[in-house]
């Protein structure tokens, strides 16, 4: 499941390279996660970027975590680049692929059946 949403990452950045700032404020949303989901000094970061992509795979954090990161970029990209595709039916796609019990509806990630889960299973 993990690497599903690491490779929707990269699609969407792939997407909107540095040439298509003007749809994908790609800058404004890694500060917005920067300051106010990780709670971090805006001068203090130090790679643009990465850090999302670092948190994701960080296994001391805990998965409920991670998916709320993926819901602040969903909708905090919905407010700042409204005109970007980030692939949220690519994402949903492989939640039900992996049989997991999340999906995302109107940049919300809601539970759509009860049972266990695996998040980090690769």
């Amino acid at each position: 499941m993990l690497n599903s949403i690491i490779n929707w990452l990269d699609i969407v950045y792939n997407r909107y390279s540095i040439f298509h700032s003007e749809i994908f404020d790609r800058e404004k949303i890694e500060q917005h996660i920067w300051m106010f989901f990780l709670n971090k000094r805006n001068a203090s970061v130090t790679r643009r970027g990465l850090f999302i992509r670092e948190f994701l795979l960080d296994e001391d954090i805990v998965w409920y975590k991670k998916l709320d990161m993926i819901e602040m970029f969903c909708t905090y990209t919905s407010i700042i680049s409204p005109k970007a595709d980030i692939s949220i039916g690519f994402l949903n796609q492989e939640f039900e692929r992996h049989n997991f019990a999340y999906r995302i509806v109107k940049n919300c990630i809601v539970e759509i059946t009860t049972g266990s889960i695996n998040f980090e299973s690769q």
